[in-house]
């Protein structure tokens, strides 16, 4: 779908076989939304560009809202036709170089009548959207113009008369969509009064007591106090608890260092009494020797 809508909204055709092409491609979009129905606005572009290229005479003015693209002016109708409007074909897509006038005539009025049904089908797929109206104008406007007496000769009977029952179905649709089309409305409703209420006062008023008319209320506010209030003593507690623990940690600490200090202390003592009696013994020794002599 996304290719296809490319081609249709991006392709200008300048041949027969390029516009069958397109008319190729439009059927096949109409075939994979008759399910989903979604609205494919390059299908609708193309459709009423190809219509107005086929007309035997341009329209006067073309209102609304598509873009009008500038096709060649050998794609319309310029011989008169009362014979019936043959089908399409798969070699219709396939330039012929030694194609004769009168095939081109033929497959210009095959072209023109699969999009008459075409429109139809759009008709009937897109009936419920909302913005019909404003989808299926121009093509109301394109198809009067095809049925008025400018192009009735080079169209042929059977063309016209199809295009003219395709016409009264689309406006027929039309004007369902307006009648069933309802403006918006702001408010729906009657207005509201404002509540008013006699105020009650009380003559023993104790502000510390709670005085809510509804029970369940009152209710789910004194559990939301205790709540509140069991929430703050757990909390005073626990900041009790880590206080505590903080102190007791501390003074095991406190201990354990002067515990430690006083172990250092008595090992430097014994170290520097050991050092202090060696010291003494080897002086001693050393005046011994000196005596001898």
């Amino acid at each position: 779908m996304r290719y296809m809508g490319m081609y249709l909204g991006q392709k200008y055709p300048q041949s027969l076989n390029d516009l069958a092409k397109g008319i190729y491609s439009c059927s096949l979009c109409l075939q994979y939304q008759r399910l989903s129905r979604r609205y494919v606005p390059e299908l609708l572009n193309y459709i009423l560009n190809a219509l107005c290229a086929l007309c035997p005479v341009e329209p006067s003015r073309v209102t609304s809202f598509f873009p009008l693209h500038s096709l060649p002016d050998t794609f319309r109708l310029t011989r008169e036709s009362n014979g019936e409007p043959r089908r399409l074909k798969f070699w219709d897509v396939i330039p012929i170089e030694d194609a004769l006038g009168d095939a081109d005539e033929e497959l210009k009025l095959a072209l023109l009548s699969t999009i008459i049904t075409m429109c139809s089908t759009m008709a009937e797929l897109w009936h419920g959207k909302s913005a019909f109206g404003e989808i299926f104008e121009p093509v109301a406007f394109v198809l009067t113009h095809l049925t008025s007496k400018v192009c009735a000769s080079n169209i042929g009977k059977p063309t016209r008369a199809k295009a003219k029952e395709t016409l009264q179905q689309i406006k027929g649709l039309l004007q369902q969509a307006h009648i069933a089309r309802k403006p918006l409305l702001l408010h729906n409703h009657r207005p509201l009064p404002i509540k008013t209420s006699i105020p009650k006062f009380e003559e023993s008023f104790n502000p510390d007591k709670h005085y809510d008319p509804d029970r369940d209320r009152a209710e789910m506010n004194k559990l939301k106090a205790e709540h509140k209030k069991e929430r703050k003593g757990a909390l005073r507690e626990l900041r009790k608890d880590a206080n505590f623990t903080a102190r007791e940690t501390l003074k095991e600490k406190k201990e354990k260092d002067a515990q430690y200090e006083k172990k250092f202390k008595r090992l430097v003592a014994e170290i520097q009494g050991e050092e202090g009696r060696e010291a003494k013994n080897y002086e001693r020794e050393k005046r011994m020797r000196k005596g001898k002599r």
